[in-house]
């Protein structure tokens, strides 16, 4: 799986010295992981990453400010897109990084 680094570029040369964590959105939680595993090196100021699961429940408490959302190929698929909470929660963030597989 490749995936277009475009917008990551951008962000990865942001001053590495502020630390923010990283709302991350995946089709599963374990497949969130596994993505990250390999893109965290890109983000290195993000270093309290938060898998968002597929129960809005988890949402609950979440706090958007000074955090930025990462969508991973393949969240649409997740359930938790069409929830309230999530769309309250990407309206808030910070900023919003689509990565996109090729």
């Amino acid at each position: 799986m490749e995936v277009r680094l475009g917008i990551l570029e951008e962000t990865s040369n942001q001053d590495v010295g502020v630390m923010t964590t990283a709302l991350i959105l995946g089709r599963t939680v374990k497949e969130a992981e596994s993505l990250w595993r390999n893109l965290k090196k890109k983000f290195p100021q993000h270093k309290n990453p938060y898998f968002i699961s597929r129960n809005p429940e988890a949402l609950d408490g979440v706090n958007p400010s000074g955090k930025i959302l990462i969508l991973l190929p393949g969240y649409s698929q997740n359930p938790i897109v069409k929830h309230f909470e999530f769309q309250w929660l990407k309206d808030n963030a910070i900023e919003v990084i689509h990565i996109n597989s090729e």
